[in-house]
């Protein structure tokens, strides 16, 4: 992950702002930049970044539409069009709206009496997008999906590499004893068994990606299975310790020992990317994205490894749905409605589709029972109608 939205400093603040009216952009250093002196800022560095950038492309919408670079109905009624027009949506666009009031809010705080239309908007927005599904709704992993794609792509690696998991035992035994191996797998092979084991561990510790992304070797403890995770990598800057099956874990260690081992990395990063560096967020985001759309047959981004966890918990345990908030560390319930709705919604696709299985099978019966048409009887024969 780069680091202008995950570092504070002089610059990335500046650069934040500099598309800006003179007098907004002064406020916005004078609130956020390291040297102002001020050790207590009101937003994160990440929740900077993404907002600001939200405001800055709201003033080039205004510019190129030649509308007033102050907050206007018409410039923002031509933001949102354009974001429409851009596929955006009503989630997205709402969102974007509240981070242009929160900005205003906090540049510009002597206007905020006139700018009760901007709320008002933002506020009908956000009851419009609770009404509408999240894009791909209508296609949610499973995390049995997930495990699954996992376990094929290392299974792929393996044969790239020649090997068989019935090998793997002696080449640990062989890689600490510290004696030479024959195994010198190509970066496909290697990647493949990264890919695989990403997905694995997204699976069982549906943190967000820049958690996962950042995972180092001190971070797993290979005696308990877990992976802590530290307050700096994760939103809620909480402490978060997630536990690993076994045979993960030992999938951790041939990676270390044998795959990660091939580029003899000189950083402590779990992930590497090709030539031995540490993986980006970037990176591993566009590795999985094609790797489950290979394996899978659609696409699943690191974040879906959240919605897949907390679904399951949820369809799976109905009565236990708090226990969606506590694996995902959610402040509140709310999100954990929004699964327990999602997880309904399967229930009753899930209903849906053996009813439909039901009646169709009542009907081939009637019709069976009516008829002593060949075609009816054996609706999968492959004779022949006469003429």
């Amino acid at each position: 992950m780069s680091t202008c939205n995950t570092q504070a400093t002089s610059v990335h603040v500046a650069a934040d702002c500099a598309t800006w009216p003179p007098a907004d952009r002064e406020r916005w250093i004078a609130v956020f930049d390291p040297a102002s002196g001020s050790s207590r800022k009101p937003w994160v560095r990440q929740t900077q970044y993404q907002n600001a950038g939200v405001y800055s492309r709201y003033l080039a919408c205004a510019a190129r539409h030649g509308l007033p670079g102050e907050v206007h109905p018409d410039s923002l009624r031509a933001f949102i069009q354009e974001c429409q027009a851009g596929g955006c949506s009503a989630i997205t666009i709402s969102g974007y709206c509240w981070a242009i009031w929160k900005v205003l809010r906090l540049v510009r705080p002597e206007a905020r009496s006139g700018l009760q239309w901007l709320l008002d908007t933002c506020c009908t927005l956000d009851a419009v997008a609770k009404q509408t599904l999240k894009r791909g709704a209508h296609r949610k992993v499973d995390s049995a999906d997930l495990i699954v794609a996992g376990e094929r792509l290392i299974a792929e690696a393996r044969e790239l590499a020649g090997i068989g998991g019935d090998a793997v035992p002696a080449l640990l035994k062989q890689r600490l004893e510290g004696l030479p191996l024959s195994f010198r797998p190509t970066w496909r092979a290697i990647q493949a068994f990264r890919d695989g084991l990403f997905l694995l561990v997204g699976a069982y510790a549906p943190e967000r990606r820049r958690a996962l992304a950042t995972i180092s070797i001190e971070q797993i403890d290979l005696k308990t299975c877990c992976i802590i995770f530290e307050p700096h990598q994760t939103k809620t800057k909480k402490r978060s310790i997630q536990l690993l099956p076994g045979f993960v874990v030992d999938l951790i260690v041939e990676w270390l020992w044998l795959w990660r081992a091939q580029y003899a990395p000189n950083h402590p990063m779990l992930w590497i990317a090709k030539g031995g560096q540490a993986a980006t967020a970037e990176t591993l985001y566009a590795a999985m994205v094609e790797a489950t759309e290979r394996t899978l047959g659609f696409k699943v981004t690191p974040h879906d490894f959240r919605d897949a966890a907390a679904t399951l918990v949820v369809e799976e345990a109905p009565q236990r749905s708090r226990l969606a908030s506590i694996l995902l560390g959610h402040a509140s319930e709310t999100m954990t409605r929004n699964y327990t709705e999602q997880a309904n919604q399967i229930l009753a696709s899930r209903a849906l589709a053996a009813t439909i299985g039901r009646t169709a099978k009542a009907t081939a019966r009637k019709v069976r029972a009516g008829t002593r048409s060949t075609v009816a009887l054996h609706p999968r024969s492959r004779r022949k109608r006469r003429a």
